[in-house]
């Protein structure tokens, strides 16, 4: 990449950042997770009449369900906000002597910034006070858990520019970014148990193991629930990729599930954003 590429990328990403940064709803996320996550360690044993802080791995249990809905829902609405052509930038950017794959980067790549740290001090500030109130056991698992948030973050941000930069529309797209989190999050496992019904047999084990990878909330979700060794909470794609995490087979799919899903989004983002007429 060139040096000036490098450069217009930079310039796009820290005003982006800046924006992101300085937006509300980026600091009343940021806070609820917070509170979401003390909330989540200090209650972990109040069903047994218990009332402290637990340590990381029941945190990150408990943890990971509500990451896995609010992370999504907030990087789409982050995403169609960000490329929306209401906010009026757009042609301004296009008017610079800039391509326009660096546009769809440097606000990518800002945004993006912006919410990992908006993640980063919400999980931050939590695990500290857990360390603290409960020791540093299983930290790794903790440290997985806001590692593949921001992942989670990278991949529904890139879906959200998408949406947008398709869309043309702010409203029509935050419908459709809606109901694509409705479809992956809450309609996804109804649909994996259909076909799983309809396709049982020898055919069973390889759909439902390309169900997990199929969905980078079940794929988030079932990595961090392996390390804290819930397997009871798996769920059967979950259980059969949890057999082949230990092998490098199982390390590739999960790794290169993950990479696809922050990179072919954006990509398809900027082919978009490339064929369209301002």
């Amino acid at each position: 990449m060139r040096g000036a590429a490098v450069t217009a990328i930079w310039k796009i990403a820290s005003r982006e950042f800046e924006l992101t940064a300085r937006s509300r709803w980026s600091w009343a996320f940021a806070l609820l997770l917070a509170i979401l996550a003390l909330g989540v360690s200090y209650l972990g044993l109040s069903l047994g009449g218990y009332a402290r802080f637990v340590g990381f791995a029941r945190t990150a249990t408990s943890l990971v369900n509500l990451i896995t809905f609010l992370i999504p829902v907030n990087a789409l609405a982050l995403g169609v906000l960000a490329f929306s052509p209401e906010q009026g930038d757009t042609e301004v950017l296009l008017a610079q002597p800039i391509t326009r794959r660096e546009v769809v980067v440097g606000k990518y790549l800002g945004a993006c910034g912006a919410m990992s740290a908006g993640l980063l001090w919400a999980l931050g500030i939590s695990g500290v006070v857990i360390a603290l109130r409960a020791g540093l056991s299983e930290l790794v698992a903790y440290a997985v858990l806001v590692v593949l948030s921001i992942l989670l973050c990278m991949v529904f941000l890139g879906l959200g520019a998408l949406v947008s930069i398709v869309a043309r529309n702010r409203m029509k797209a935050l419908g459709g970014a809606l109901a694509l989190w409705i479809l992956l999050g809450v309609l996804y496992d109804l649909m994996v148990l259909g076909v799983s019904i309809l396709f049982g047999g020898e055919w069973l084990r390889p759909i439902l193991l390309s169900s997990v990878l199929a969905n980078p909330m079940d794929t988030v979700r079932v990595v961090v629930l392996m390390l804290v060794g819930a397997k009871t909470s798996l769920g059967p794609g979950g259980a059969i990729l949890g057999e082949l995490a230990g092998s490098v087979l199982g390390k590739t799919l999960i790794a290169v599930s993950l990479v696809a899903w922050v990179m072919i989004p954006l990509w398809l983002a900027t082919r978009a954003f490339q064929e369209q007429d301002f």
